[in-house]
């Protein structure tokens, strides 16, 4: 769609997900905001070499030998920029507005998954009232 130079939008990717998921009889499948979200921040997975991956695997067990798998989680962080503004919005001819800065107040997200694949609750982490870099 990017080389037709079509927008796609959120709901437009959970439509066609949906299909999908019906044509592969997925039963369980929502294709939800969460989903959604996820799918937008897969574009950073192809960064990691393979090799890299294949050395990495006999550490891994090493590390988590000894753990439960319910006691085995992933950890990410995200950004939510919660007052910034959608970079598409409509537009009528007669309006004068050029672009405007976006608002960078945000918090960062932790999110947690078991091995098993249970989800977590998220953890939200805010701004300090009193940095303690600033404490004299």
């Amino acid at each position: 769609m990017k080389a037709r130079n079509i927008y796609v939008s959120g709901p437009m990717l959970q439509k066609q997900a949906l299909k999908f998921a019906a044509g592969l009889k997925l039963p369980k499948f929502s294709a939800s905001n969460g989903w959604l979200e996820s799918f937008r921040s897969t574009r950073e997975t192809g960064d990691v070499k393979e090799a890299t991956i294949e050395n990495w695997k006999p550490s891994l067990i090493k590390i988590c030998n000894g753990y439960s798998l319910k006691d085995i989680f992933n950890l990410d962080e995200t950004r939510l920029f919660y007052k910034a503004v959608s970079k598409r919005s409509l537009e009528m001819k007669c309006d004068t507005t050029k672009g405007v800065k976006n608002r960078k107040e945000r918090v960062s997200i932790v999110l947690l998954t078991k091995v098993l694949g249970e989800k977590e609750k998220q953890i939200v982490i805010g701004k300090a009232k009193n940095p303690r870099c600033f404490k004299t």
